[in-house]
């Protein structure tokens, strides 16, 4: 099952803590920065401790080159083969071409960015593009619409 990463808000948590800080602040503004940041921080913190074997959707951007050579058209068949084996694995979620073909976004499922990096090190095209790995909170997608089925 994939997870998207939660982030709870950990104000609960701090309420002791306030209290003292209080004391200490007369400025309101002063305690809600520090609030803020020690929230921030603390959730930044947790944010990407995960069970073990838990998959998370991670968003890799990819930036084509600007010209596109003859190797690089020959590895696109390829490319759309590995893809394929990817979306049949369930290893990849979706895969998405701009229409000015600069830019290229694939939303893989993985346990770690470091499975991602795996992925994309056996995609053919993948070395003539840079590419940047983003771990997504959630990743919501329309279910296909199926017909229902009737027995008449």
């Amino acid at each position: 099952m994939v997870h998207a990463l939660s982030s709870p808000c950990m104000a609960h948590a701090f309420y002791p803590f306030l209290k003292i800080l209080a004391l200490f602040f007369v400025n309101p503004q002063h305690l809600a920065f520090i609030c803020v940041f020690l929230i921030y921080f603390i959730n930044k913190s947790n944010r990407f401790k995960q069970m073990d074997g838990e998959k998370f959707f991670y968003m890799v951007e990819f930036t084509l080159p600007q010209l596109i050579g003859e190797r690089f058209q020959k590895l696109i068949p390829y490319q759309r083969a590995k893809v394929n084996t990817y979306f049949n694995e369930g290893k990849l979620a979706s895969y998405t071409l701009s229409m000015e073909n600069s830019k290229l976004w694939a939303i893989f499922i993985a346990t770690s960015e470091r499975e991602v990096e795996e992925f994309l090190h056996h995609l053919p095209l993948s070395r003539y593009m840079k590419h940047k790995i983003n771990v997504l909170t959630f990743h919501h997608v329309q279910p296909d619409k199926v017909p229902a089925f009737s027995m008449n």
